[in-house]
């Protein structure tokens, strides 16, 4: 996909993302203050009010006072939960365990065994089996942890297990996930933000546009450190595009994210690295 066919981000997720970034705080975002923040990225006043008030009705954000919005408890822990992985670098350990989850979910709960297997592939676990999945060191304990939270923990057994061999790996790796499909995000990621990164190392921009420039990039990057499983380089074809796609997030981070800040002014609630 070419940078100019890549579809926009949605509202709702720029939404999630300005309230990741600067919402965590004690004090609640005025709506003129999130209306004139995701402006800057695009969408206009009547589309992020819609956004908001479909938000609030499903529980994501919370109305603290008249015009005023803060992330809904679950929402919050998710996030500071998401840091580490979406912001961290996390190399593979050979000598970790894995996690393989087994579950069973009662025919008649079939909505909560959607969400559970739609959570799990979203945390980066492998299928192995219909009701067997898989993940390398790191996952495990951050999506039981999640689990938890949305009170699916209790229909999943756990177990530890050593690491496959790379020679396993390599052999089955392409069958327990979707690696082109995550290949390609990180190819259209590469083609979004390079070209930003040329115009921010040649000629920086103003503290606006870096802040829509900042919550473009974390939009697009948060959810694929969750698809990525993070296996091992050896187990990955050569030309895996996860490495240079990480080091132009760190990069373009390193360089947005304290004019961002200053735009936003709320300098003190940005999540540092």
């Amino acid at each position: 996909m070419t940078e100019a066919a890549r579809p926009q981000p949605l509202v709702r997720d720029l939404i999630v993302s300005l309230f990741g970034l600067y919402g965590r705080g004690a004090e609640p975002l005025p709506i003129s203050q999130i209306i004139a923040l995701i402006g800057t990225a695009g969408p206009d006043e009547q589309s992020v009010r819609s956004s908001v008030s479909r938000m609030k009705s499903r529980g994501l954000l919370d109305a603290a006072e008249a015009g005023h919005y803060h992330l809904a408890g679950r929402r919050a822990a998710a996030f500071e939960a998401g840091d580490s992985r979406i912001f961290g670098d996390h190399p593979y350990d050979p000598a970790a365990a894995w996690s393989l989850a087994v579950f069973s979910v009662p025919e008649s709960q079939r909505a909560r065994r959607v969400l559970l297997k739609k959570t799990l592939g979203e945390m980066g676990f492998g299928v192995v089996g219909a009701s067997v999945y898989i993940a390398p060191s790191g996952i495990g304990e951050e999506a039981r942890a999640r689990l938890a939270r949305l009170e699916l923990d209790g229909y999943v057994e756990w177990f530890d297990l050593h690491p496959p061999s790379i020679d396993r790996l390599r052999a089955e790796a392409a069958q327990w996930w979707d690696l082109d499909a995550v290949a390609e995000e990180y190819r259209d990621f590469l083609a979004e933000f390079a070209p930003v990164r040329e115009r921010w190392d040649s000629a920086p921009g103003t503290d606006a546009e870096a802040f829509a420039d900042h919550l473009r990039l974390v939009t697009a990057w948060r959810d694929l450190p969750y698809r990525d499983p993070g296996l091992p380089a050896e187990a990955l074809p050569a030309d895996w595009p996860g490495a240079p796609a990480r080091e132009l997030f760190l990069h373009l981070r390193r360089t947005l994210a304290e004019p961002a800040a200053r735009y936003a002014g709320h300098a003190d609630l940005e999540r540092r690295d």
